[in-house]
C-alpha cells in the first residue's frame, strides 16, 4: 500500500511524500516552468481511463518523473530521478528509480484528492495561489474527484 501526502506549499516550492513497504521518499517540486501540482493531480485523475500517465517535477537542477501504469484496479507508481538538467525534459534516457510501487489505484486516488483538500483548507485558495504561483487546480481536483465516484460506482 502506498501513503501520499502534499506538504510544504510555500515559496513556490511543495513538497510530497510518498511511501510504501518501509520505503520512504521526499520529494519537492518547484512552481516553474510548469504547474507541476496541477500536472500530477491530472495524470492521476486520467488513470480512471488510460493504462499510463506521466508527469515531472523540476527541481532546479534536475527532474523527477513519475511514471504511472495502470493494470485492472491496481496502479504501479515509479520515480524516476535526472539529476543535472538545468532545461525541463533536457535530459539523457538514462536516470535513477528512486521510488517504485503498486497500490490499489482507488486508494491512491483518494489520498491524493485528499492531499490536495487538506492544503486548500489550510492556505486557502488566495494563500495557495500566493505560495504556489499558480491558481488552486479545482478543475484537476474536480476531474480526479468524478474519476473516484466512477471508480467506485464500477466496482461496487
Amino acid at each position: 500500500m502506498i501513503k501520499f501526502d502534499l506538504s510544504e506549499v510555500q515559496d513556490g516550492w511543495a513538497q510530497a511524500n510518498i511511501s510504501a513497504g518501509g520505503e520512504e521518499l521526499v520529494i519537492s517540486a518547484s512552481y516553474t516552468p510548469t504547474d507541476s501540482i496541477r500536472d500530477f493531480v491530472d495524470a492521476v485523475a486520467s488513470l480512471q481511463t488510460s493504462a499510463s500517465a506521466h508527469c515531472c517535477w523540476f527541481q532546479e537542477p534536475g527532474e523527477m518523473h513519475w511514471q504511472f501504469l495502470r493494470s485492472e484496479r491496481n496502479v504501479e507508481v515509479k520515480i524516476i530521478h535526472f539529476g543535472g538538467v538545468r532545461m525541463p525534459k533536457r535530459h539523457g534516457p538514462e536516470g535513477n528509480t528512486v521510488f517504485k510501487a503498486d497500490a490499489e489505484w482507488l486508494h491512491f486516488a483518494r489520498q491524493v484528492l485528499r492531499a490536495l483538500e487538506t492544503v486548500r483548507g489550510t492556505l486557502g485558495i488566495g494563500g495557495y495561489e500566493r505560495e504556489w504561483r499558480h491558481p488552486f487546480p479545482r478543475e484537476a481536483c474536480d476531474k480526479l474527484e468524478s474519476a473516484i465516484r466512477l471508480e467506485t460506482s464500477r466496482f461496487s
